[in-house]
C-alpha cells in the first residue's frame, strides 16, 4: 500500500504522471515538498493525492486547494 501525489497548473484540465509515491509509514505521519517547483515564479498548482493498494488499484482522488508558489 502506497501513497501517490500528483501535481498539475490550476486550470489545466487532466492530471499528468504522478510527481511521487510514498510508502505507507507506521507513524502515520507524512509529509512532502515539492522541491521540484521554482521559487518566485508565482504559478498556481492543485495536488492530488490517492490510495494505492497491492492489486494495484487507486482510491477517488483527494484534491488540494490553489497551491501558490512564493
Amino acid at each position: 500500500i502506497r501513497y501517490v501525489l500528483w501535481r498539475k497548473l490550476s486550470g489545466v484540465a487532466t492530471w499528468s504522471e504522478p510527481i511521487t509515491t510514498l510508502g505507507v509509514a507506521p507513524t502515520g505521519s507524512y509529509a512532502y515538498k515539492d522541491g521540484s517547483v521554482q521559487k518566485g515564479s508565482g504559478k498556481v498548482y492543485t495536488y492530488a493525492l490517492a490510495v494505492q493498494d497491492c492489486t494495484p488499484n487507486l482510491s477517488t482522488l483527494a484534491t488540494s486547494g490553489s497551491v501558490t508558489v512564493p
